[in-house]
């Protein structure tokens, strides 16, 4: 986008996580060793040529980029395969800020149930209200 400001390294780390590229590359490397292991070892049982190996080979390694550039653009949900959208910068979609207190402050918070968020909130503002 034209009017964002350019993204750091962190920032593109945290939006490939947030897209998922890395689990779909790993499952893509899972995936592709796995049918490369059992290509070598049951084409020959079946007397295949020798570039059908290569071909199976080569056909794993450019789906690589493929497979991530739809994890980039794309997102699984249980309702079925939705385009990813752009991340929110609102602090209301913050773990840490949700409720209006930040969490990294009370990390005991974290495990806690809403209710009790709710009552250290109310008690928080309180204590700083004039």
């Amino acid at each position: 986008m034209a009017g964002d400001k350019p993204m750091g390294s962190s920032g593109f780390r945290q939006e490939l996580k947030r897209r998922h590229v890395y689990r779909a590359a790993a499952a893509c490397v899972v995936v592709g060793g796995s049918l490369i292991q059992v290509a070598t070892q049951a084409f020959p049982v079946f007397h295949s040529p020798g570039w059908i190996d290569r071909d199976v080979v080569l056909m794993i390694v450019v789906g690589f980029p493929i497979a991530r550039a739809l994890a980039w653009a794309f997102d699984a949900t249980a309702a079925g395969i939705v385009r990813t959208g752009v991340a929110p910068a609102s602090d209301a979609t913050n773990p840490a800020i949700a409720d209006g207190v930040d969490v990294t402050r009370f990390p005991h918070l974290e495990a806690d149930s809403p209710p009790a968020r709710s009552r250290v909130a109310v008690r928080v503002q309180a204590a700083a209200a004039p």
